[in-house]
């Protein structure tokens, strides 16, 4: 880690943007990822040190340090863990693949992050606790970076999506973020965890993520008369279909029937569908008899940190997912 240790010993105390530059320099250097979210934290801390400080040499397999807390110094509260997690570098991030339904080819990835305590708390838990903090942009931009880090580790035909609330869709960083991927290999995935209050705030934004060559997805799709306002206003590239209405898709004529009617609302707004949440062979079979195009869920593959490389296919056309 003897870059990073110049870079330290060179910088602290002064701009954050030149100690990140210089960071993000030493971790190319190191064959690590130059987007990864301790490097904004650590730039934060060197940039208001005045003395010589080392960042610790000592790292985990995704390139961020071990450990920034330790014992008695352990902040405390929801508030506490989510400034400890920001501290030692985010959530982890794993990748589920996005199988085209009638031939099993992957697609693409949706990035996913996982906590430290996921068995106690899940990651929505965490999410919501850093919105009531204050924290939820910050989160959700941690976790972004994280998965731009693995988009390395997907066949260059596939896709990455990336998940993002209004809320960090508004924030400035986020389009600089994704400005340094290649925009034609991402898809943001808009989450609505709570509703929508101005839909053109959002419109600049997501024109500008557009313009750019990123595709826009709206999940949920179907969970409730929000979720089809939501479609409406964002006029999506890719509709995902809720897993509640995936579920028992081969049995329930009612769920089969708004499915159906979903996807040719999509063919008709020249949209891809996707459906959540496949977990038996026989929905599996239902949703390709709908001609659902794109599909996740246990059945065709769990998060992971490396997809399948046997499944890799070729690069999507315009209208798929």
């Amino acid at each position: 880690m003897r870059a990073f240790q110049a870079a330290a010993e060179t910088l602290a105390g002064t701009g954050r943007e030149t100690v990140t530059a210089a960071l993000q320099t030493a971790a190319t250097a190191e064959g690590l990822c130059p987007a990864h979210p301790w490097i904004d934290a650590a730039a934060a801390e060197l940039s208001r040190t005045p003395h010589r400080r080392t960042p610790p040499a000592s790292h985990d397999g995704a390139g961020r340090p071990a450990s920034t807390r330790t014992g008695s110094g352990r902040r405390e509260g929801p508030e506490g863990r989510l400034r400890d997690l920001l501290r030692s570098g985010g959530p982890a991030m794993l990748l589920q693949p996005i199988v085209e339904l009638a031939t099993g080819r992957i697609a693409g990835a949706e990035a996913l992050a996982r906590f430290p305590d996921s068995s106690e708390r899940s990651p929505d838990v965490w999410f919501a606790e850093a919105a009531a903090a204050g924290l939820g942009v910050e989160l959700e931009l941690s976790a972004i970076r994280a998965a731009l880090c693995m988009l390395s580790k997907l066949p260059g035909s596939t896709y990455l999506s990336v998940n993002a609330s209004p809320a960090t869709v508004v924030s400035d960083p986020l389009l600089e973020l994704l400005s340094s991927a290649p925009a034609g290999r991402l898809v943001l995935e808009l989450t609505e965890h709570v509703p929508v209050a101005d839909y053109d705030q959002l419109a600049g934004p997501l024109n500008r993520l557009r313009w750019q060559g990123v595709r826009l997805a709206v999940d949920d799709a179907g969970s409730g008369y929000s979720s089809l306002q939501h479609i409406l206003n964002i006029a999506p590239d890719i509709i995902k279909l809720d897993a509640t209405l995936v579920r028992d898709v081969d049995t329930d004529p009612a769920r089969r029937s708004l499915v159906a009617s979903l996807k040719t609302f999509a063919d008709r707004t020249d949209a891809a569908v996707v459906a959540e949440g496949i977990e038996t062979e026989q929905e599996h079979a239902a949703l390709v008899r709908l001609n659902i195009g794109f599909g996740q869920g246990y059945y065709l593959g769990r998060p992971a940190p490396r997809l399948p490389e046997r499944l890799a296919g070729a690069r999507p056309e315009r209208r798929t997912a």
